[in-house]
């Protein structure tokens, strides 16, 4: 029991410490971090991420402030209107993707950049994801329209047993990846900023077997 306490609590703390580790390295003189400090420049790229769901990037406009336009954008992605799917949140991704991508005057995305982007999806599918139609990790859109209008956990959030490891995060983007039509190279290359973009911009899923455009009009 004792031995099961100390690793829920070094797990939890573990994944807590993968956005503040980075933070601190970048703020080498603090003592602690505000929020504040996780839109800043040197975040960028790192925490703060490009192209992010329901956040304009930081050149365009806020990246602290939800934005209602991308939130319903996001939830409007759902073919059933009522789970949002892997393949769903990819799509929304490459929407996303495609519209920082024109209206950022300094864009980039490597592959730090497409992890960091992508992981602010999968994280909804590990911390919300619940037992339900698609398996033990269907994400509701009720339950993030709440966690992002309301701050707040669903009414039917249950502690889960498993925690979330990085490994299931990695597994999930992967999968995003692979619908989207892009791998992301691990480690990160030398010279992952240098202004390259890793993703196309038309996806894998726009195309028909014959590699045209499958778009009508």
């Amino acid at each position: 029991m004792f031995l099961a306490v100390v690793t829920a609590l070094v797990d939890e703390t573990a994944q807590i410490m993968v956005v503040l580790v980075p933070a601190f390295i970048r703020h080498p003189n603090s003592t602690h971090i505000d929020l504040d400090q996780f839109a800043d420049e040197k975040v960028q790229h790192a925490i703060n991420c490009p192209a992010a769901p329901t956040r304009l990037d930081r050149d365009i406009g806020s990246n602290i402030d939800l934005n209602m336009t991308l939130l319903d954008s996001l939830l409007g992605f759902s073919k059933d209107g009522e789970t949002l799917t892997l393949e769903d949140l990819a799509e929304h991704h490459h929407l996303r993707h495609n519209q920082s991508r024109a209206e950022s005057k300094s864009w980039q995305f490597g592959n730090s950049d497409a992890t960091c982007a992508l992981a602010q999806y999968t994280n909804l599918v590990g911390v919300l994801g619940r037992n339900g139609k698609h398996g033990l990790l269907t994400l509701y859109v009720e339950d993030v329209q709440k966690f992002y209008t309301q701050e707040d956990l669903p009414d039917t959030y249950e502690r889960r047993e498993l925690p979330y490891y990085a490994i299931v995060a990695t597994s999930l983007i992967d999968k995003m990846t692979h619908h989207i039509g892009f791998q992301i190279r691990r480690p990160f290359p030398a010279g992952d900023h240098d202004g390259r973009d890793i993703e196309p911009l038309q996806a894998a899923y726009e195309k028909t077997p014959s590699g045209v455009d499958g778009k009508e009009g």
